[in-house]
């Protein structure tokens, strides 16, 4: 039997949450028998650093996109809009493209097409939230930055989705938001979790738990800096940040604040290796993310796999992945009220919510979950 030919198509890979959702479909592909290629205009990594990361043997190739673009100077809105118009190309060669950007603008329509939103780009630039730059005010990107926001507003509300493609969300928060600019879509649009490798994180009852851990890409919009502050005003709890490095500018801010304010509390990780990542969420005793209306938020399932206590915003795709809300907070200022009164609880309380929250992650998060229900989709799509 022949198997479907398959693609997966993002503008640009780097690590991170989207990258292991991009694996946990390669991985249901394969069991499927399914080798996808990977169609991206560029990657901040290698095959073989992915195996080192990740620890995954998976099959899948590796393919750029050409063009004349010059890509990674361009705002990532106009990277997303030219490469969904490079792939009209690449389209004849494919039976499903899986389409990973968020947008549906301009995406080839004479082959079939599934797009898993992680959060509706439409959405996000009609917010106006999109065309932020924080680099230098100078340089040609802050340039473009400033003179195609007011255009892609415009452009984005031209956008249709085709009627004929599959959407698949991340979370119910982003299927609401996603109908919520284009509500003339009447296909049903199943919400299917990223995936997370529960066992892979080695839960234990380790009573020497302590401190803060936070995961995430040292950038400016996942708010370390933020945490920072926050570890400012609790110095006797020791706060582990932890994080790929793809905003040296934004990680060397953080680094000079830690220094010029004495923070002996505050332990920044830049490219930490996988193992030790999950040494650290091992020791740590709670898990604090700051992003608001994060539209799911893997890594604080990733932390409750590894037994600790999330603190996260009361917003967006985090109500969904950590239930309790005495573990949310509205304000950066309620964290360190809402840290002081975790320590104060009995161990066999926190226990107790740990337990809880980690057999809602098995049911509703793991990888074999989302390999279920992401297999029986593709298969509906496929028609095999």
């Amino acid at each position: 039997m022949i198997q479907p030919r398959v693609a997966i198509c993002q503008p640009n890979f780097i690590m991170g949450g989207r990258l292991s959702l991009v694996l946990g479909i390669v991985r249901t592909l394969n069991a499927m028998g399914i080798e996808p290629d990977i169609l991206a205009l560029g990657y901040s990594f290698n095959p073989e650093q992915i195996r080192q990361k990740y620890g995954h043997k998976l099959r899948m190739n590796f393919r750029t996109v050409k063009g004349l673009v010059p890509w990674p100077k361009l705002p990532q809105d106009l990277q997303i809009i030219a490469f969904n118009r490079m792939l009209a190309k690449y389209a004849a060669e494919y039976d499903l493209l899986i389409n990973s950007s968020n947008s549906q603008f301009g995406l080839p329509s004479n082959t079939r097409v599934m797009s898993y939103i992680h959060f509706p780009r439409e959405y996000r630039v009609r917010e106006g939230t999109s065309s932020v730059y924080g680099g230098n005010p100078r340089s040609i990107k802050a340039w473009l930055f400033k003179l195609t926001g007011t255009w892609l507003k415009q452009i984005y509300r031209r956008s249709k989705v085709n009627p004929d493609h599959a959407i698949v969300c991340n979370s119910q928060f982003s299927k609401e938001c996603f109908l919520a600019v284009f509500p003339e879509y009447r296909k049903e649009i199943p919400v299917i979790y990223p995936p997370v490798q529960m066992d892979d994180y080695k839960a234990d009852e380790n009573p020497q738990r302590k401190g803060v851990i936070s995961l995430g890409r040292f950038a400016a919009s996942k708010m370390q800096m933020e945490q920072i502050k926050a570890a400012e005003n609790l110095p006797e709890i020791n706060f582990h940040i932890v994080g790929f490095v793809t905003d040296k500018a934004y990680f060397e801010r953080c680094r000079s604040y830690v220094a010029s304010h004495h923070l002996k509390n505050v332990h920044l990780h830049p490219n930490l290796d996988y193992g030790e990542m999950v040494r650290l969420l091992n020791s740590s005793k709670y898990f604090l993310h700051t992003l608001v209306n994060e539209p799911f938020g893997i890594t604080a399932v990733e932390a409750i796999a590894a037994g600790c206590i999330p603190i996260v915003h009361n917003s967006g795709g985090q109500k969904e992945t950590v239930p309790f809300a005495e573990l949310r907070f509205d304000s950066l200022q309620e964290i360190p009220r809402i840290l002081l009164q975790l320590e104060q609880k009995e161990a066999s309380g926190l226990h107790d919510v740990m337990i809880e929250l980690q057999a809602y992650g098995r049911k509703n998060f793991d990888g074999a979950v989302f390999e279920e229900r992401f297999s029986s989709f593709l298969i509906s799509i496929l028609g095999q």
